[in-house]
């Protein structure tokens, strides 16, 4: 039984790996600049204040996938 819940503990470990790295690049592909996207990260934007609506839907996709990445490393870290 052991060895069955360490299998399936590892899969799930293994898949949410997978998602991080698939979120990450999704982030890394929206076309952000490196300087926005460490900002996104350090939550150092607010929205409301850019005006160029570009820009807003570049930083609303980066962060949309930026966090499904935290979720995914934060659920690895928690296993």
């Amino acid at each position: 039984m052991l060895n069955k819940a360490m299998e399936q503990t590892q899969k799930v470990i293994k898949a949410n790996e997978d998602a991080y790295s698939y979120y990450i690049q999704k982030a890394n592909s929206v076309g952000l600049s490196s300087d926005y996207q460490q900002r996104v990260r350090n939550g150092e934007i607010n929205i409301q204040d850019i005006t160029d609506e570009n820009l807003k839907e570049k930083i609303d996709e980066y962060q949309k996938w930026y966090e499904k990445a935290q979720d995914c490393r934060d659920s690895v870290s928690y296993t």
